[in-house]
């Protein structure tokens, strides 16, 4: 007997080919029979007329491990049928750590997310040690990145200058034993001291210790405006030289000079294929950004440690100092805005509001509240940043190469949430396949499915195939929608009916179930 038959199935594989009917008998949490009309008996049989069954959503941009120590549940992930999310993106992981550099992790952890977790070398100093100590029921699986913020942390602290010799073999050393432990790679966050602090020599030697292991280098680049395109090219040249494969993370043209440049970056994307490298990127459907609001404060300053540069802008004289070098000589309310308050703990109350129209009822300027949340919150709030438009997105999303990533951040205490940690999948089926017809259904699906587990090197994920993992999605591709949105990010979106995780139901009409299925998953070697 069947622990799970799905009959009279539209069945899109992850393949890209079109829908096939038929049913699918599910035993011991894998596929164990694809056929027309299974006759057998199972303990639990659903009804499918009318729907589409996928592989489960795989989350190719995640920053679940940031959060997973204060709900591991996946619920905001799983309703919009999310059932592998790959983890430690744009340099941050919970580990490594390194003795007497335990509180940079926790600082590197928290540029995105929470601090809520051991940071002692006994619990973090390992990928097999973070795996040891953080077997936490899941929701759903994950994956998980080795953050180059991280790894320096644990060498170096936040230290501005360059490794030494000496240095460099231990973090070298270090992402060996991430990497001889399963972890998918590694990820630059080129905007986030202390990755920010690397140049492309250290990138490539670290890459080539990735590239013996056959894993991925995934890098927020070190610019998305005005010198986006330099800053591709500084990653395509350190995969070039490494011979690893490349993957771009949340490609995004911001600023209104540079929309348009998104398809430069695809040009680049497909001269660097064609040449023989490896590459890829992943992209979320929206066109507002979301990252902390200390990234307007100077690189540098950063490496001086949080209480000193809280300081400099305690202190009027310095304050106007950076001030300065923060604008350069542009309008602060003009420069600012498009950021509106995500969350700050000290100031809910500013929650999706815009900076410029709070300091207007301050009188003041959109810098010095800025200055003042982040003295207020130790540079811990975060910001929504509208600075993109919608025909990049979609040029973004309909390239062959391009997976699909929420970048979501989510936290149960957090308000001002962006939506895209609520509604990436839904509004990409809804919104972007089904309305805009971007791409085909088929097409949509491989880009959620057996492409991303391809490129992360995900065993037995992605495909309906028998022997596969019985991670699967039924949805109503006519209904498929998100509903999140900046007022209401949380909202779950529709035509979800169920979502299956090793085969039992972890969601069934838009409502999580008690299921805790989700396994950590290493790289298929």
């Amino acid at each position: 007997m069947y622990d799970l038959i799905i009959k009279n199935a539209a069945i899109l594989d992850g393949t890209a080919t079109p829908h096939y009917f038929s049913d699918v008998a599910v035993s011991g949490g894998k596929i164990a029979l694809i056929a027309k009309n299974i006759k057998s008996p199972a303990a639990k049989i659903i009804d499918a007329t009318g729907l589409f069954l996928s592989p489960g959503f795989i989350d190719a941009h995640s920053h679940f491990d940031c959060f997973m120590s204060m709900d591991a549940s996946g619920w905001n992930n799983l309703t919009q049928g999310i059932t592998t999310v790959v983890a430690g993106q744009c340099g941050q992981s919970p580990f490594p750590s390194g003795k007497g550099y335990e509180s940079d992790l926790c600082r590197v952890m928290e540029t995105v997310g929470g601090k809520d977790f051991d940071p002692s070398v006994e619990a973090r100093g390992t990928f097999e040690a973070f795996l040891n100590t953080s077997n936490v029921p899941l929701g759903h699986h994950a994956a998980y990145n080795v953050g180059h913020g991280s790894l320096r942390a644990s060498v170096m602290g936040y230290s501005s200058s360059k490794p030494t010799p000496e240095q460099m073999d231990e973090m070298c050393a270090r992402l060996r034993e991430c990497m001889k432990s399963g972890a998918l790679g590694l990820t630059f966050g080129l905007i986030y001291p202390p990755s920010s602090y690397a140049d492309t020599e250290e990138m490539v030697i670290l890459s080539r210790v990735v590239a013996e292991y056959g894993g991925n280098v995934s890098a927020h680049i070190r610019n998305d405006g005005d010198a986006l395109i330099e800053s591709a090219e500084e990653l395509i040249e350190v995969a070039r030289r490494s011979g690893v494969r490349l993957i771009l993370s949340h490609q995004k043209a911001i600023f209104k000079q540079n929309w348009g440049k998104i398809g430069k970056i695809i040009e680049l994307v497909d001269k660097a294929a064609s040449e023989g490298l490896d590459i890829f990127y992943d992209v979320y459907p929206y066109t507002a950004s979301s990252t902390t609001l200390g990234r307007f404060i100077p690189q540098d300053m950063h490496a001086l440690g949080l209480d000193k540069m809280l300081d400099m802008l305690k202190d009027p004289e310095s304050r106007a100092k950076v001030k300065e070098r923060v604008l350069q000589g542009r309008d602060p309310d003009e420069y600012l805005s498009d950021t509106m308050v995500g969350s700050s703990g000290a100031h809910p109350e500013y929650t999706g509001r815009f900076l410029p129209d709070i300091a207007k009822d301050q009188g003041t300027d959109a810098c010095e509240v800025l200055f003042d949340i982040l003295i207020e919150d130790r540079n811990t709030a975060n910001g929504i940043y509208h600075r993109m438009c919608e025909p990049d997105v979609e040029t973004a999303l309909s390239h062959p190469r391009a997976m699909v990533g929420t970048d979501g951040l989510y936290s149960p205490k957090a308000s001002g949430l962006h939506p895209r940690a609520f509604g990436t999948f839904t509004k990409f089926l809804g919104h972007y396949c089904r309305e805009r017809k971007i791409v085909s259904l088929p097409e949509a699906i491989r880009k959620i499915t057996a492409m991303p587990a391809a490129v992360h090197h995900l065993r037995n994920k992605g495909l309906i195939r028998e022997g596969f993992d019985a991670d699967l999605v039924l949805f109503d591709p006519d209904t498929i929608i998100d509903k999140a949105d900046y007022v209401n990010p949380t909202l779950v979106g529709e035509g979800i009916k169920y979502v299956f995780v090793l085969g039992e139901i972890a969601v069934q009409d838009g409502q999580i179930t008690e299921l805790r299925n989700g396994k950590n998953l290493r790289r298929d070697a």
